[in-house]
């Protein structure tokens, strides 16, 4: 049986960013609540970079 690869949600890094920025927050502390995103600083980095994200990460979440 193959893997099967999973969809991606695009990702524009630039929005993402600006969001981040506006929401007074940082990658570094999307990285710290693991437990409610659970997805590191590292992963998520890497998903803005190859543009795209198996999930979306909520920037709603509380920090």
């Amino acid at each position: 049986m193959a893997n099967k690869t999973s969809q991606k949600v695009p990702v524009n890094k630039q929005r993402f960013l600006k969001v981040l920025k506006l929401r007074n927050c940082s990658i570094r502390k999307l990285g710290e609540a693991y437990e409610q995103i659970e997805r590191t600083e590292k992963t998520i980095r890497r998903y803005l970079n190859i543009g795209g994200a198996r999930e979306i990460i909520s920037v709603n979440s509380t920090l």
